[in-house]
């Protein structure tokens, strides 16, 4: 690949993230406008709770009449949505908790295509072992893991805002999904650290080099 080529992918690249963070930004402002009812519609809260039944499952034989093989429904995923008559229900602490908390993964979400346009805008400018990489590498990996963690805290939050609705009918649970991808994005971020180290290694190696006379 000659140097036209690769200046022309890194060019396009910070052009598809500039996209990606305008779009990021107006879905963003898009989701908080709604939640305050600035839209229209009137404000409200939603998100997927998981729902246990406190009595027993009931089973459901297969199909083709095997004995072997029943299937018991315990639980079940669920989109809620919480409407508020007013705006002043809205500013109560574990409303506006589960608001700030699922804003604040978008925010994250918008860092990490922000400091990607930087590092491509270094690329581009042919600074590649730069501190200043390292550093934006970091606030990535960081970025990763928090999404996870703020959604796992605002599903928790939910989880506990709509257990009340039911009359304790039913368990409200956070989805194991939000679980699942608080490990995934641990070992995501913990990869995209190492990274780091190498682009931090790199640049002492070539500290050292340019001091060899």
């Amino acid at each position: 690949m000659s140097a036209n080529q690769k200046l022309t992918m890194l060019r396009t690249l910070r052009y598809a993230f500039i996209g990606l963070m305008i779009l990021g930004a107006v879905l963003m402002v898009k989701n908080l406008s709604a939640y305050f009812g600035i839209t229209g519609n009137g404000p409200f809260i939603h998100g997927w709770v998981t729902m246990v039944t406190e009595q027993d499952p009931v089973g459901t034989p297969h199909p083709d009449s095997n004995t072997n093989a029943t299937l018991y429904h315990t639980s079940h995923h669920k989109l809620v949505t919480i409407e508020f008559a007013d705006m002043g229900l809205l500013f109560k602490e574990k409303y506006l908790a589960y608001i700030v908390f699922h804003i604040a993964a978008w925010v994250l979400g918008w860092i990490i295509l922000y400091q990607m346009y930087r590092i491509l805008s270094n690329l581009e400018q042919g600074l590649v072992f730069q501190e200043a990489n390292v550093r934006r590498i970091r606030i990535i990996a960081l970025s990763v893991v928090g999404i996870p963690l703020l959604l796992f805290i605002s599903s928790w939050i939910l989880a506990g805002i709509t257990y009340t609705f039911h009359g304790h009918q039913y368990v409200t649970d956070m989805p194991d999904l939000h679980r699942e991808r608080v490990v995934i994005g641990a070992l995501v971020a913990l990869v995209i650290f190492a990274l780091g180290e190498i682009f931090r290694t790199g640049i002492r190696l070539k500290e050292d080099h340019d001091i060899v006379p």
